[in-house]
């Protein structure tokens, strides 16, 4: 994402000595976020930052060639210390949100782990984190400015995910208090105050990675991480730790809300990535991949596309853990139906959502701008829809046809079944592997990109109707959060 700006630029027409003032000012603005973080006792994270905010500034005075002042056997290294500790400042601060690098976690539990085994842990995996990233600048050359981008926030992404499931799975203990924190409020507000702030910046970024050489963007974008960071960090000390003493009213369980979470990644993906396309393009009725192809649009939609599997890999493992519990007779089709093959149905559902979600993230990833691009993006759109059609499919045939809940989840079902049928064939006629006199009219294309936007909604949108069954699981098998001191006396 960072990249040697020595290009030729234009700098708004304002005259060198305050471009490089205002550089160097928004530079410094990492130093507040810095100070905050070594307030927080994250003396990593605050040098990461400190590292980041003097980078910035020595690779400024490099790109102006400043004589004088850096000797030309560091410079080379330059651009790639800046890329490798800016992408390690992200990904250290995202792990102190979601509890890996929160030294409070183990506090509270009390880790068995003896501080050599900490330490040794620790560098270890600082280690490959920076090794992956300089390995990454050093590619750099083989992708087009626009893929390295989505590679980097694919690689901090991954980074991320991979930290915080060796941290909360592969120990007993973490992985037996992980239900008790992320089914409760208390971690979602962490999440629900970083995430404008987050995305705000997501956007910035985008922008950024169009113009990286711009001085006004360059400002714009650091002022906006440092206060993204501030804010950030502002949230984790104010909220406190993870694991506390709050009582149910405080950290109530909030499973069924989390249903929502696809919506809530989802659709603003699409309007930004859509907004993205306008951008660079007329408005020509885009679907969501023809809309990634542009260049802040294929940013939002890669940056989006890791977390929106996260969560609905965790809206899955929340379906999966309500089986169908409804009488045989209260099936739509009940014939040959008993509660094993219920059962059988909904874990066979669950699993192929499951198989979709990775198709859907794979067609995410890979660009439509090289004709390899756009055969890979097509065969694994159509593993998705048709995953996902056998998975609704099976979804209705368990759904309990006199509750509320299952009423709705099965008209969702029958408009995605049909919706899915009417758009695979729009994508054909669209796509013109069914020739017709007329060809590709422009309201074929309006009506194909609306009916993706649709049947897009409604497959988000359908977890939700596990409303009351989550709600019911969660209040029959929810307990009061321990202590800390009843994780200390095990």
């Amino acid at each position: 994402m960072i990249r040697s700006t020595s290009e030729n630029a234009t700098e708004a027409g304002l005259p060198e000595a305050t471009v490089l003032l205002l550089l160097a000012a928004s530079a410094a603005a990492l130093l507040w976020p810095a100070v905050m973080a070594a307030r927080l006792r994250q003396p990593l994270l605050a040098s990461l930052m400190g590292s980041v905010a003097i980078l910035w500034l020595c690779n400024d005075l490099v790109d102006r060639n400043v004589p004088g002042l850096l000797g030309s056997a560091i410079l080379p290294w330059i651009p790639c210390a800046l890329h490798v500790c800016s992408h390690l400042t992200v990904v250290q601060l995202s792990l102190i949100v979601l509890g890996p690098a929160d030294p409070s976690i183990d506090c509270l539990l009390g880790s068995s782990e003896s501080t050599a085994t900490k330490r040794f842990t620790f560098i270890g995996m600082f280690a490959v984190c920076a090794g992956v990233l300089a390995a990454g600048w050093r590619s750099r050359d083989i992708w087009s400015p626009h893929d390295f981008d989505r590679i980097c926030v694919l690689v901090d992404q991954v980074l991320v995910g991979t930290g915080f499931a060796l941290f909360w799975f592969c120990n007993a203990r973490r992985r037996a208090m992980a239900p008790k924190i992320f089914l409760y409020a208390h971690f979602w507000k962490r999440m629900l105050f970083v995430a404008t702030p987050v995305a705000a910046l997501a956007v910035i970024t985008a922008m950024h990675s169009v113009s990286p050489t711009n001085p006004v963007m360059q400002v714009v974008f650091r002022i906006a991480a440092a206060v993204v960071a501030s804010i950030t960090i502002w949230v984790i000390s104010d909220i406190g730790t993870l694991v506390g003493e709050e009582s149910l009213t405080e950290n109530f369980p909030v499973a069924q809300w989390l249903l929502f979470s696809g919506v809530a990644i989802c659709l603003p993906t699409v309007v930004f990535t859509l907004a993205g396309d306008l951008l660079q393009h007329a408005w020509r009725w885009p679907t969501l991949s023809m809309a990634a192809t542009s260049t802040v649009g294929g940013f939002l939609f890669t940056a989006a596309a890791l977390p929106l599997l996260a969560a609905n890999t965790l809206v899955v493992a929340l379906i999966e853990y309500v089986p169908p519990v409804c009488p045989p007779e209260n099936i739509i089709v009940p014939i040959g139906m008993n509660p094993k093959t219920l059962k059988m149905l909904h874990t066979v559902s669950c699993n192929l959502l499951r198989i979709g979600q990775c198709f859907c993230l794979a067609a995410a990833v890979v660009s439509e701008r090289h004709k390899t691009g756009q055969t890979l993006h097509t065969g694994c759109a159509v593993m998705m829809f048709v995953s996902f059609w056998v998975a609704v499919l099976l979804s209705g045939f368990v759904s309990d046809s006199t509750s509320r809940f299952g009423k709705l989840r099965l008209g969702m079902a029958a408009c995605i079944l049909v919706g899915l049928c009417n758009h695979i064939l729009l994508f054909l006629l669209a796509n013109q592997f069914i020739l017709t006199s007329y060809g590709v009219p422009r309201a074929l294309t309006a009506v194909y990109a609306c009916s993706e936007y649709v049947i897009l909604t409604l497959i988000v949108a359908f977890p939700a109707t596990w409303f009351e069954d989550v709600t019911n699981w969660q209040d029959r098998h929810h307990s009061p959060l321990p202590t800390p001191n009843a994780f200390k006396g095990h």
